[in-house]
């Protein structure tokens, strides 16, 4: 297994290396649709993109490593309907936001910073908040540190503790390979990654590769990525994970039983710290389990939201 995650890790940093990645027109169906809610807002010094759709009480949601807003595109339509406001925003320098000044710390406590100073600035006053991955992990640390605004947590495959230091995200820091030519880095290496994070791989296709090669091409992504590799991992990281305990709002934390990126056993690893946790594991499903098995995923979100129990 380390030796397979050291493998994709190569080929992850190989890709966000490049200088050019071909892209295609991606998911025009996506794209089409919500292009009338695209926003950029200004956080000072550099700008956040977010979509943001519907009435009624909100949820921002929030991507992982490498990610954009895209990564929750088969679970907007459900929302709406169930009567919510949907709000996706793009991390600091990744998916279509613009990357910060370079003295910006890509830190835990200072990504969940921007995203509380983006909320108050759409006057969010309080918001129910889901996270894919890292953004999982921010969704812990937002209801941990401003209570006041949480109301709920949705985690997907969260990062709810460190990710084996043998895998993909401290090799950028151990072996310096974002720094390696552009040469290597093409669409099937975005494909080869994709297929690597999800358990059935016949869901990559070409408007996927797209989305998720699209950042790739711009200035200073890759500065970005390899300042959050280091970075992210903060010791306000590590006194998040002894406070779970605290944790008072109502939590979703849903795993692919097949995640071999951030272990599932970090979920039962959660519900032993903070017992009141609703926990699901969702079968024949990798790391993005919003994307790759919506059918089962929606409605445990959906359900959580309403307060049934099961």
């Amino acid at each position: 297994m380390k030796k397979r995650m050291l493998l994709v890790g190569c080929l992850a940093l190989l890709v966000i290396a490049a200088c050019q990645v071909e892209v295609g027109p991606g998911d025009r169906a996506w794209n089409d649709w919500v292009a009338p809610y695209r926003h950029d807002l200004d956080v000072g010094g550099y700008r956040l993109h977010y979509i943001d759709l519907g009435q009624g009480e909100p949820i921002l949601l929030i991507h992982g490593f490498a990610d954009s807003t895209y990564t929750f595109h088969e679970n907007v339509k459900p929302l709406l309907a169930a009567g919510y406001r949907v709000i996706l925003v793009d991390q600091p320098g990744l998916g279509r936001s613009e990357v910060p000044p370079p003295y910006f710390v890509y830190s835990i406590e200072n990504i969940a910073g921007e995203i509380v100073k983006f909320a108050d600035r759409l006057s969010l006053q309080s918001f129910i908040v889901g996270g894919s991955s890292m953004g999982g992990g921010i969704s812990f640390y937002l209801a941990l540190n401003y209570p006041e605004c949480v109301r709920k947590v949705i985690a997907l495959d969260p990062v709810t503790y460190h990710i084996d230091r043998q895998g993909w995200m401290p090799l950028a820091a151990r072996t310096g390979l974002n720094r390696v030519g552009a040469k290597f880095a093409n669409r099937e290496a975005v494909r080869f990654i994709l297929r690597d994070v999800c358990f059935n791989d016949r869901l990559v296709n070409d408007a996927m590769v797209d989305e998720y090669a699209r950042p790739i091409n711009k200035p200073g992504f890759t500065d970005a990525l390899a300042k959050l590799t280091t970075q992210y991992f903060s010791p306000e990281f590590d006194n998040m994970t002894r406070r779970y305990p605290q944790l008072r709002q109502p939590v979703l934390a849903i795993w692919g039983e097949q995640d071999h990126w951030v272990s599932p056993a970090q979920g039962k690893q959660l519900v032993l710290a903070a017992p009141h946790v609703r926990l699901r594991y969702i079968p024949e499903c990798g790391h993005l389990s919003q994307q790759e098995r919506p059918e089962l995923v929606n409605p445990e979100i959906l359900r959580f939201l309403n307060g049934v129990q099961r």
